[in-house]
């Protein structure tokens, strides 16, 4: 083999050998390890539940339906059934852990809404509906 075919293969497994480095470093780069995240502590009266199902002869109906709008692990919305027609409706809107606005439905209608707007714990305005 001539000093110039062996140069060659030389280079081209030099090329070959930097294209893999190239490409696991990429991959590495594009799988970040995983940083260990902080344990939350548990807080049963906040941790947003599943929405509970109760069954009757007939059909499924709901119960309540809690939500955590923000995902920050602590619910910021709740949904109240009564024999599956929608009761009320209760949300945190500023994600303080204090519910500051309801709607409350009649016939699974709403029938009005109260919201404390100044967030000082006392409701200060209530909206009603008239049914038509």
């Amino acid at each position: 083999m001539s000093k110039g075919k062996v140069f060659f293969c030389l280079c081209l497994a030099v090329v070959l050998v930097m294209f893999l480095i190239g490409v696991a470093s990429a991959q590495k780069q594009a799988q970040p390890e995983k940083q260990a995240q902080p344990e939350k502590l548990a807080q049963p009266e906040k941790q947003a539940q599943p929405a509970r199902i109760t069954q009757t002869t007939e059909q499924l109906v709901p119960d309540r339906v809690v939500t955590d709008k923000n995902k920050d692990g602590n619910p910021d919305r709740w949904e109240f059934y009564a024999d599956g027609v929608i009761d009320r409706i209760e949300e945190d809107t500023n994600f303080d852990g204090k519910v500051d606005w309801k709607l409350y439905f009649k016939n699974g209608k709403a029938e009005r809404a109260e919201s404390d707007t100044d967030k000082d714990g006392v409701i200060d305005t209530t909206v009603y509906y008239k049914q038509k």
